[in-house]
């Protein structure tokens, strides 16, 4: 009997030594920021999500005053990143569109960017919204706030007009005989 339980015994060892090892602590592809072992949705991470041209990621974290509370302050949270967001935005359209005309020089391109963020402020981006809403494990609410290619567009074609308007000799370097309406337009919606 004795020797029964031996042999039961080191038959659990050997099965225990012959299955596969499996990470404790496997990583999920996207991450909480407060739970980076939790599964959160791709959009927490970064990832593009359909519709949303321009969008930024806020959270807060867990509040007695409750959820409606939370989602004001990751909203608050998500719309300063957005500015940012946005500004790097133009900057790209601006960029491709410098570069489809010949007008390459940095100095240049960083002078037109520099005066289009002036008028892209936390205020004037006051049609974006909240899009998607996740609950992290520990209670921590995160948010992605943002705007609509429509939105974007008009607000970039707005910010673009503006600079336009105010620094309009550093806009002849561009070459263009167009009006800033027409030329804001051409900026943000660029011929394939």
């Amino acid at each position: 009997m004795n020797r029964n339980i031996v042999t039961a015994a080191a038959l659990v060892l050997l099965a225990g030594c012959a299955s596969p090892t499996v990470s404790e602590h496997a990583k999920p592809a996207c991450g909480f920021p407060d739970v980076p072992q939790a599964p959160a949705a791709t959009w927490i991470c970064g990832a593009p999500v359909t519709g949303v041209a321009v969008a930024a990621v806020g959270s807060a974290p867990p509040s007695s005053d409750g959820y409606a509370y939370m989602k004001t302050v990751a909203s608050a949270a998500a719309r300063a990143n957005l500015v940012s967001k946005m500004r790097s935005y133009m900057a790209e359209r601006l960029a491709h569109y410098a570069k489809s005309k010949g007008v390459g020089d940095g100095q240049v391109l960083a002078a037109l960017e520099a005066s289009v963020n002036r008028y892209i402020t936390d205020t004037s981006l006051l049609g974006s919204r909240v899009f998607r809403t996740a609950i992290s494990p520990q209670g921590k609410l995160y948010v992605l706030v943002g705007m609509s290619e429509t939105l974007a567009a008009r607000y970039g074609q707005g910010a673009l007009s503006a600079s336009m308007e105010s620094d309009s000799t550093l806009w002849r370097v561009l070459r263009t005989d167009r009006p800033p309406k027409e030329l804001a337009e051409a900026i943000m919606h660029p011929a394939p």
